[in-house]
């Protein structure tokens, strides 16, 4: 019984190391026809191995798009809370030694302004 194997199920069947002499002894036997695959085939078989490299990478992108999307988002509704402001109110408080608070911010852009800090504490400030 002879059957015709291509060099793709042979290599399957023998593995990457016994390949070659696998194919030696089919044909020796006459068990086997080694038939080559086309160019055209083997060029798809190679391609396809790495298609998945381009999609991940292009996957990749993508989210971290949305990623950095969403952190400016939230970073940007931070900045602008009063969550953000009490907490430079503190800060700035801590440094000067005294207990204050900013009035509201008003953003332009990336520039912040505030009308007042209204500070309370013992002795001159310096």
């Amino acid at each position: 019984m002879k059957s015709i194997l291509s060099e793709r199920e042979l290599g399957e069947e023998s593995g990457a190391a016994g390949q070659g002499a696998f194919q030696e002894l089919a044909v020796a036997n006459g068990c086997a026809r080694v038939q080559g695959m086309s160019r055209r085939s083997r060029k798809r078989n190679a391609s396809g191995d790495r298609r998945w490299l381009g999609k991940a990478v292009v996957g990749v992108l993508v989210l971290g798009v949305i990623v950095l999307a969403g952190g400016y988002g939230w970073l940007r509704s931070y900045l602008h809370s009063d969550a953000f402001r009490k907490f430079l109110s503190a800060e700035a408080s801590k440094t000067a030694g005294v207990t204050g608070e900013f009035s509201l911010f008003n953003w332009q852009g990336l520039a912040v302004e505030t009308d007042s800090f209204v500070a309370k504490g013992q002795g001159a400030i310096t």
